[in-house]
């Protein structure tokens, strides 16, 4: 049927799941209206008559992208990962799993299939406190034996003997994201051979600064405004060889410089603005100025996005490193650490600039470039619809921003 095919197949546009994901304010519209348009499609096939592909992009154009109007997805994070690691940690941000270690809030590991906890005491999911009832189940993780709804537990990965299993890689078990994480470490520690190699950072930073810097430096007669809304604008461009455009948006905040680059960096307040996004943990720190996150993003109708990226802090801009300003830049990689998670999309971020600049005393210049590819199946024009939706999303960041008394540090 349509609406099968539609659950099982459509991957729709994702814009910047590192930064503000445009889909994190359109998913359940987007939904809804792609639903419409595929159950028009199979009538308009089995009458013989055209598909009203113009109508669908009004229908596009008319949407209200009020984030509010999102459905209310799971708002809760994984929970910081404990780490023995000596390696620098920068301020406001999770812990890495830089070593073999147990998250805090995970009992020992080892429990195996005879010792999980107790469903008939469990009321909530231990990770995102969601309520179980007729339509939310409960699960085990079977690693550490705690409870939870199912998509805290959304990701497999084969167990041994050393947690009470058969040593069968064929077969794979739900695990939550804390385990997930240790498991993948262990199993990787000891067989470094059968993983990816762990990317060469030099090079994945040589390429995004390049990318970044050009992207950047573009003449603004080659960038369209698609919004400008309460001071918030989004622009886009083509680029050569890619049928995705790449993005531009601004605002100004009212509030300092490194207030809101400290919120920024803050994975924990990133609910506050992407109402969609179901899991982002950093996974290791390479550099004191630099990591490696995960961000998973769960969608309504529409098939999940997750992402792994390499993340780079720098100071100053391109053109000017002694001007009072942030940068940002990510890429995605291939980590080890990170294989994909069955029944998830892995969208790839080309490049990803994001600037705080100080624009006068207490107010704040945020500029965005991204290019990036959902990797589904929606048609890239609809893609290219979608991105500029985001003005909304990023009003709510610069607004929470600049009402918050989040307690940011000054530096020397």
């Amino acid at each position: 049927s349509p609406l099968r095919w539609i659950l099982h197949h459509i991957r729709p546009p994702s814009n910047h799941l590192f930064f503000h994901a445009a889909l994190a304010a359109v998913g359940t519209d987007i939904g809804h209206i792609f639903l419409k348009y595929f159950l028009n499609m199979s009538t308009s096939a089995q009458q013989n008559t055209p598909v009203d592909s113009a109508a669908l992009s009004e229908e596009l154009q008319k949407l209200d992208m009020s984030a509010a109007a999102a459905v209310a997805s799971t708002t809760a994070f994984t929970n910081a990962l404990d780490s023995n690691s000596a390696s620098p940690r920068l301020p406001h941000s999770r812990n890495s799993i830089s070593s073999i270690s147990t998250p805090p809030d995970s009992p020992v590991m080892k429990v195996g299939p005879g010792a999980l906890i107790d469903t008939k005491s469990v009321l909530n999911c231990k990770r995102c406190n969601t309520k179980f009832g007729v339509t939310t189940r409960k699960h085990h993780c079977r690693a550490c034996g705690n409870v939870f709804c199912a998509m805290c537990v959304c990701k497999k990965y084969h167990l041994g003997e050393a947690h009470g299993y058969p040593n069968d890689k064929t077969k794979k078990h739900r695990l939550c994201a804390a385990c997930y994480c240790n498991v993948v470490l262990i199993d990787y520690e000891q067989n470094p051979g059968t993983f990816p190699p762990m990317p060469d950072y030099d090079e994945v930073e040589m390429e995004m600064s390049a990318a970044a810097f050009e992207m950047s430096q573009t003449p603004a007669s080659k960038w369209t405004m698609k919004t400008n809304k309460n001071g918030a604008s989004i622009s886009v461009m083509n680029v050569e060889g890619s049928p995705l455009y790449a993005v531009k948006s601004v605002c100004t905040i009212k509030a300092p410089l490194l207030k809101c680059f400290q919120m920024y960096r803050d994975i924990s307040l990133w609910r506050h603005w992407q109402p969609d996004l179901h899991e982002c943990t950093t996974i290791s720190r390479p550099r004191s100025h630099s990591e490696v996150l995960y961000v998973a993003y769960k969608l309504p109708v529409v098939d999940n996005r997750d992402s792994s990226m390499y993340s780079v802090v720098k100071d100053g801009l391109f053109e000017d490193p002694t001007q009072p300003a942030k940068r940002i830049m990510a890429k995605s990689v291939v980590h080890p650490l990170l294989p994909g998670v069955s029944g998830w999309v892995r969208a790839d971020l080309h490049v990803s600039l994001t600037v705080f600049e100080q624009e006068a005393p207490g107010v704040t210049k945020f500029t965005s470039y991204v290019h990036a590819d959902p990797k589904g199946m929606i048609p890239s024009k609809l893609t290219n619809q979608m991105v500029s939706r985001t003005t909304d999303q990023i009003l709510f960041m610069a607004t929470y921003m600049a009402k918050s008394d989040y307690k940011y540090q000054e530096e020397p």
